[in-house]
């Protein structure tokens, strides 16, 4: 069906006519096969899509840059527009040699399979947290630094741990290990950090989907909790929450995220809008990638913020 459509140039109503199905599973064939890589379609300009609310949201919030993708009410379709988007802006950040800090997110992993075409031998994608999830039977995104990596020809690390462990003990252990410990160094060392933005809604956060219990997102909540970032969660100001749940992270704290000069932030729609508020007001990012309805709803929502440090 894509030959039909994007070599031969048949209407959806005309592939329905010949294959014999209907129109709207024509329509829906076609889409997956764009999702899923089998029909990529490549637009060579850099032109920004909404150049006048990414400028006028970029300086209320002091932020370097701010890309914007189509808003979606269908989640994987936003997913993907994300990736796109998400990937021009790494493409711009990628100076030679460049290290990326890489976080655990679906976001992020969505603009491994718009990265093709860019050959980047010279970088090195570094996980920025443990990889480890558990199985659940849900895709699996362990590998998204490898994956990035792939898609342009670098090099990529790997940190042999999970990101959220049992007990403390668990913790202390894994971050004593060479291995473990020399990834997080090279992570703390990067020129560039990329990295999702979770919720606290279902959906909204694969640390919170695979890995915590209902009561312990209900403490996080009442602790204050809007969203998470490194695995770490922080509330509406962006500070961290203090619970027993930070001493089980094996990755790099928001602190450590702040030493690395370029931070880039993916995420989008209405579950991660009061997220994404709380790492602007602590200063979290220096580069936003999120959707434009989204945009509208942080300049409605959030005074001016300085630059981040």
């Amino acid at each position: 069906m894509a030959r039909l459509h994007y070599e031969h140039g048949l209407t959806h109503q005309q592939i329905a006519d010949l294959v014999g199905v209907s129109r709207v599973k024509v329509t829906r064939l076609l889409a997956e096969a764009r999702r899923t890589g089998v029909v990529e379609i490549r637009v060579h300009s850099d032109e920004p899509l909404f150049t006048e609310l990414e400028l006028e949201l970029a300086t209320h919030v002091g932020l370097d840059r701010v890309l914007l993708a189509p808003s979606s009410a269908d989640e994987d379709a936003q997913l993907d527009a994300l990736g796109a988007v998400g990937a021009r802006s790494l493409r711009s950040l990628l100076v030679p040699d460049a290290t990326v800090a890489v976080g655990l997110s679906a976001s992020v992993a969505a603009m491994a399979r718009h990265l093709r075409g860019l050959e980047r031998p010279d970088t090195r994608f570094v996980p920025a947290t443990g990889t480890w999830l558990p199985d659940d039977g849900a895709p699996q995104h362990d590998d998204v630094a490898q994956a990035l990596a792939r898609a342009v020809g670098a090099r990529s690390s790997t940190l042999p741990a999970p990101v959220l462990t049992a007990t403390e003990e668990a913790a202390s252990h894994y971050l004593q290990e060479p291995a473990v410990r020399d990834a997080l160094a090279r992570a703390r060392r990067a020129d560039v950090a990329v990295v999702g933005i979770g919720g606290v809604t279902s959906g909204s956060s694969l640390l919170l989907d695979t890995s915590l219990p209902p009561d312990t997102v209900e403490q996080l909540i009442a602790a204050g909790a809007v969203g998470g970032i490194v695995a770490s969660f922080h509330d509406d100001r962006g500070q961290p929450i203090a619970t027993d749940l930070a001493r089980r992270i094996v990755g790099l704290t928001v602190e450590q995220l702040h030493a690395i000069p370029v931070r880039l932030g993916v995420a989008g729609g209405p579950a991660k809008r009061a997220a994404v508020a709380g790492a602007l007001r602590g200063r979290h990012l220096t580069a936003l990638v999120t959707d434009h309805d989204t945009a509208r709803w942080l300049l409605g929502h959030l005074d001016r913020i300085s630059p981040a440090g």
